[in-house]
């Protein structure tokens, strides 16, 4: 059985975010991809790094993302901007796991909460005390969530 894993998504931003929401975040990618090299610091980020990250993960994600390239940042924050999936979204019947940190200011659980509505067929679980990043804010408890849930489905599949 084919299943889905979905962590603090959208339904693309246009889908998700108010229209004045989508502008703010296409402009700093835009003046983002106008600074790098020169200046970028991934904690610049408003939301993506929380206070519950480990200083070892934050550093090796800030590693990652300091190796950005403008034309790059450019089209994924367009193609963000742009995208609004609401529509497809009720075909999608394969079993989704829909993971967000309560803490999440990038991607809040309200979006959870209308994704796991729109996809008949979701599981929305809320990891408490966790932001954007939940995966490496708290391996362990990410870890779980998802294998609880990959563990029932291959349950079902036998």
């Amino acid at each position: 059985m084919n299943t889905l894993v979905l962590v603090g998504a959208y339904a693309g931003w246009a889908g998700s975010l108010p229209p004045d929401e989508v502008e703010r975040r296409l402009d700093f990618a835009h003046q983002l991809a106008d600074s790098i090299p020169s200046s970028f610091d991934p904690r610049s980020m408003p939301g993506l790094f929380s206070d519950v990250m480990p200083p070892d993960r934050a550093a090796e994600l800030a590693g990652i993302m300091s190796d950005i390239r403008p034309a790059g940042t450019r089209m994924m924050a367009e193609a963000l901007a742009a995208s609004d999936q609401r529509e497809i979204l009720g075909s999608i019947d394969a079993p989704a796991l829909l993971v967000y940190g309560d803490q999440d200011i990038r991607s809040p659980v309200e979006i959870g909460e209308e994704l796991h509505e729109a996809l008949s067929n979701s599981t929305l679980t809320v990891l408490p005390g966790l932001g954007h990043e939940c995966y490496l804010e708290d391996a362990a408890r990410f870890e779980e969530a998802v294998r609880t849930f990959l563990d029932a489905h291959r349950r079902r599949e036998r």
